[in-house]
């Protein structure tokens, strides 16, 4: 791992961390999924995301910039082996850190992970994200944390997924496939 050198961070509350709020879906036809494959870890952890009868289990943090798993015991028994195909937190866990996230380890974000262009309201942005053999591991010193309260309260992302626009409305039809088809 690297760490992050403190002459090139930005300053609070962004520190390291790249606000992707604003930025719009420049090929909107192009699916999050293409039709007939199995979606990508980052679009089934969305659907997951979107669902209100798992927030009980995990669930976007306030500010929509991470996620936190609530109850660890039935998230491995009920929703890894419905959308990943097997019941391993490690392998989960695994996967979440292949894919950039980066757990936060103070204050209100606490056990929570992130990812700039994973946003709640926001799927479009999945499709940017870089894949999992892309992606260098940063050491982040906790000091350098970024404030994501602060930085919501200068760019909010989206309460919900616009089911208008062809990303919202194609996560509704992906979580169906899923849960009526099986996570292959």
């Amino acid at each position: 791992k690297k760490s992050i050198d403190p002459q090139n961070i930005a300053p609070a509350p962004y520190f390291h961390y790249t606000d992707r709020s604003r930025e719009v879906d420049e090929d909107p036809l192009t699916p999050l999924a293409p039709p007939y494959r199995i979606p990508n870890f980052l679009v089934k952890l969305f659907c997951i995301l979107s669902r209100d009868d798992l927030r009980h289990i995990i669930k976007w943090l306030p500010h929509g910039r991470s996620w936190r798993i609530i109850d660890p015991v039935e998230f491995e028994m009920s929703v890894i082996p419905t959308y990943f195909g097997h019941s391993s937190m490690n392998s989960f866990l695994r996967q979440v850190n292949g894919w950039g996230f980066k757990r936060m380890t103070q204050g209100r974000n606490k056990n929570s992970y992130y990812n700039e262009y994973f946003l709640r309201g926001l799927p479009h942005l999945c499709k940017k994200a870089p894949r999992p053999s892309n992606v260098a591991s940063i050491y982040v010193d906790s000091k350098y944390e970024p404030d994501m309260y602060a930085i919501s309260d200068e760019h909010p992302v989206p309460e919900e997924i616009d089911s208008l626009v062809p990303c919202g409305a194609s996560i509704e039809m992906i979580d169906q496939g899923i849960r009526n088809h099986g996570p292959k």
